[in-house]
C-alpha cells in the first residue's frame, strides 16, 4: 500500500456539551459515497501525503506547539475538489475560523518542506471531512451524495479541538480509513515519536 501521511488537530465525535453530534447529524449516505468513520474526524494542518515514515515523523518532531485548543463551530457542507468530480464532503470551520487559519497558515509550508513533500498553493481552508465519494461512483451518485452533504445540518456544532496527532492509513481500511501514529495536546511542543 503506497504511504500517505498526514498531521491534523483530531476532531471529536462529541460536541463541546457532550451530545453525539457525529452519530446525530451525519445519518448513513446515499450509494457511492462514504461517510467517515468518528475516529477518522481532523482538520488537516499539514497533508505530508506518501513520504516515507522517517520523514513523516521528522515534520511531527517539529511541529510546534498551536497554543490554547481551538474552540470552533461548523458550518456549511461543501463539496471540495473539481466542482464535477468533488473529492470530499466537508464542514466548513466557522468560529475561531481565522485563528486556526493563520497557524495552520503559518507552520504547514515548513511541515512539507521538513517532509521532503511539495509545496501547498491552495489557500488554508480549515474543514472537517465527513465523507468522500468512492472511485466508482458514477455522475448521478456524485450527485446525490452533493445533495445529502448540502442537507446535513451542521450548523452551530460547537466543538473543543485541544489534539494534534500524526495519522496514517489504517491497516484494515474497511471500517476506519485512517490511524493515529502518535498524539499530544496542542499546548506541547515538539518532542520525541511515541505511539498513540
Amino acid at each position: 500500500m503506497r504511504p500517505n501521511h498526514f498531521i491534523g488537530l483530531v476532531v471529536p465525535s462529541r460536541a463541546a456539551d457532550g451530545t453525539p453530534w457525529f452519530a446525530d447529524r451525519v445519518p448513513d449516505p446515499p450509494p457511492g459515497i462514504r461517510r467517515f468513520d468518528a475516529t477518522d474526524l481532523h482538520v488537516t494542518i499539514a497533508f505530508l501525503g506518501p513520504v516515507e515514515e522517517d520523514a513523516a515523523a521528522r515534520a511531527w518532531r517539529a511541529l510546534p506547539a498551536l497554543g490554547t485548543p481551538f474552540d470552533v463551530r461548523l458550518g456549511a457542507v461543501l463539496a471540495l475538489g473539481r466542482p464535477r468530480r468533488y473529492s470530499a464532503l466537508s464542514a466548513r470551520v466557522d468560529a475561531d475560523h481565522d485563528r486556526i487559519a493563520r497557524r495552520i497558515g503559518a507552520v504547514r509550508g515548513p511541515l512539507l518542506e521538513i517532509a521532503g513533500a511539495p509545496p501547498e498553493t491552495r489557500p488554508v481552508l480549515p474543514h472537517v471531512t465527513v465523507a468522500r465519494p468512492t472511485r466508482a461512483a458514477s455522475p448521478s451518485q456524485r450527485q446525490a451524495g452533493r445533495a445529502w452533504g448540502e442537507g446535513l445540518d451542521l450548523h452551530g456544532v460547537a466543538l473543543r479541538l485541544d489534539t494534534l496527532a500524526w495519522f496514517t492509513w489504517a491497516e484494515d481500511r474497511r471500517g476506519r480509513l485512517f490511524r493515529v501514529v502518535d498524539r499530544r495536546s496542542t499546548r506541547d511542543g515538539p518532542g520525541r515519536v511515541g505511539r498513540a
